[in-house]
């Protein structure tokens, strides 16, 4: 099995090399977390508003 994770000195610097796998798994679970971020944020400002008009308008006609 070969290692998903190598490091190695260049110029005398620390170099991490991650392979594909683990790049894409990370890059997709940030790219997914932040869309559900503002998924969700959206969709609570939406029913928010549409609760307040709700209460505004029972405030309103009883």
């Amino acid at each position: 099995m070969y290692s998903l994770i190598h490091t190695y000195k260049s110029k005398g610097y620390n170099v991490v090399r991650i392979r594909n796998t683990i790049r894409n798994t990370i890059r997709n679970t940030i790219r997914n977390t932040i869309r559900n971020t503002i998924r969700n944020t959206i969709r609570n400002t939406i029913r928010n508003v549409i609760l307040k008009i709700d209460i505004e308008h029972a405030k309103m006609y009883g």
